[in-house]
């Protein structure tokens, strides 16, 4: 069986995510701060990645970042181990000498 029509990967993803506070984000002499730093390691940039932009009167640091989709074989390696962790209340068995089992649920 085939199936057609499926995209070979996800979607590329471009965001703008926001941060801290401009006045958390810089110190008073103006440099970073570590909540500024902390934010775009872990955003997987730089602080010259930083913008502000003005929300309800405050200004908030911001960075706009690629998320490249991932493979469909990426994406579905994970699924057995997703599968045979799954608990069911009843375990049921395809045939007698098969291995498989599923779940059922009552209710």
């Amino acid at each position: 069986m085939e199936i057609t029509g499926l995209s070979d990967k996800q979607p590329d993803i471009d965001e703008s995510v926001k941060g801290p506070a401009k006045k958390i984000a810089l110190d008073d002499e103006g440099n970073w701060s570590k909540a500024a730093i902390g934010f775009t390691k872990g955003q997987g940039v730089s602080v010259d990645d930083i913008e502000f932009k003005e929300i309800k009167g405050t200004e908030y640091v911001f960075v706009n970042k690629h998320v490249a989709g991932k493979s469909v074989a990426e994406v579905l390696s994970g699924l057995n181990d997703v599968i045979t962790s799954m608990t069911f209340p009843t375990l049921m068995k395809w045939q007698n000498t098969s291995s498989t089992s599923f779940g059922q649920f009552t209710g």
